[in-house]
């Protein structure tokens, strides 16, 4: 068993006016130079500046249900923890993990479409957003900005062009043809053409509720090299004209939907009441049809 310091027995006790002894010494000499065993009990701290053994400390791998001691790395002190089941091997510790970036603010939203108002000289209408453009205009997309081609020209009329050949000077429902003509400035709008009676031709334009302003007819005279202008009334007999839908006539007014209603316009083309003439060339007869509206 090993010895524990002792101030009594065979060495008198430490005290004031007491003679220090050589066995007060010697058994401290004994116990650090670990010449005999001693218990050393320490109530306070013990701090080593060189190394602390323990040759008989347990190699048992097997050890467990005992209290762990560490250290603490920077002041040294040795610390009491639970119990400890074996170790494995030593691995490194994670790096801090960083912090989340913050979220980011909402777009601003949008403004509202632009309200306006559209006025015709007659009519009014307020808070629209879309301007719908139904006949005798062409809107494109350039960029941002739409761009709207008014056919037609001076004072926004829509004028319309059509192209009619003849099978020598003969038009009828066998003969000859009618084509419209949409280049600019002629509108593209959908006409309905029907000549299945002779040289009579009807003309229905279903993009325009009242008449037309004007008919030109250009009809190619070959002996004189040119065109004859034909406007309406040319010939009584040759320009049939009927524009209304329905008339009526009760009492002693008559009254139509002239001016109201889709505008249908009837011709008689017969080539030579409208001026034309192919002479002795041999060729096919043709004339343009313009309506003004």
């Amino acid at each position: 068993m090993a010895k524990k310091f002792t101030n009594t027995g065979s060495i008198n006790d430490i005290a004031t006016g007491a003679t220090i002894q050589a066995g007060h010494v010697q058994q401290s000499v004994l116990a650090f130079r670990g010449e005999e065993e001693y218990d050393i009990i320490i109530s306070g701290s013990l701090a080593v500046t060189g190394s602390l053994f323990n040759k008989e400390m347990s190699t048992d791998s097997g050890a467990s249900g005992f209290g762990t001691v560490v250290v603490n790395p920077t002041t040294g002190q040795f610390l009491y923890t639970g119990s400890y089941g074996g170790a494995g091997g030593a691995s490194n510790t994670s790096g801090t993990s960083g912090t989340s970036g913050e979220d980011g603010t909402s777009g601003t939203s949008g403004t509202s479409g632009l309200s306006v108002d559209v006025k015709d000289g007659t009519t009014t209408v307020t808070g629209v957003d879309i301007i719908d453009f139904t006949s005798g205009a062409t809107v494109t997309a350039n960029g941002t900005t739409a761009e709207v081609a008014i056919s037609g020209g001076g004072g926004g009329s829509t004028k319309y062009a059509f192209l009619v050949t003849y099978v020598g000077e003969s038009l009828s429902n066998t003969d000859g043809d009618i084509v419209q003509q949409t280049s600019s400035p002629y509108s593209n709008n959908s006409v309905t053409i029907n000549h299945a009676v002779s040289s009579a031709v009807t003309f229905l334009f279903s993009s325009e509720t009242h008449p037309p302003s004007s008919v030109i007819i250009y009809a190619y005279n070959a002996s004189n090299i040119r065109y004859e202008v034909a406007t309406a009334p040319y010939n009584t007999d040759s320009l049939i004209k009927n524009t209304a839908n329905s008339f009526n006539t009760t009492g002693t007014d008559v009254t139509s939907d002239l001016l109201s209603a889709a505008s249908t316009m009837k011709l008689d083309l017969d080539y030579g009441d409208i001026g034309g003439s192919t002479g002795l060339s041999g060729k096919n007869g043709h004339a343009y049809v313009i309506f003004n509206f």
